[in-house]
């Protein structure tokens, strides 16, 4: 989450963590023009993702819910939704 892939930016929120701060941030593909929904996080949230897993959240109609995807899962869906 340090790192920001080549051709990807923040389009809100920052990476600057510090504890007890609520984070929102959205992600943007130059090369695609694609915007991903925000994603909104804690650094407890933060320290709990694997290493090899990619936060999301869904939006459900009464709800939004956090999942941890797979690489492979990321780039079928942002396939699918961009």
């Amino acid at each position: 989450m340090e790192e920001i892939p080549a051709g990807w930016s923040l389009r809100e929120g920052n990476l600057k963590f510090e504890d007890g701060v609520k984070y929102r941030v959205a992600a943007y593909s130059s090369k695609t023009n694609a915007i991903l929904r925000p994603v909104d996080f804690t650094t407890k949230v933060k320290k709990d993702i694997p290493l090899d897993r990619i936060l999301i959240q869904e939006y459900l109609s009464d709800r939004d819910k956090n999942v941890l995807l797979a690489d492979g899962e990321f780039k079928a869906r942002a396939r699918l939704y961009c």
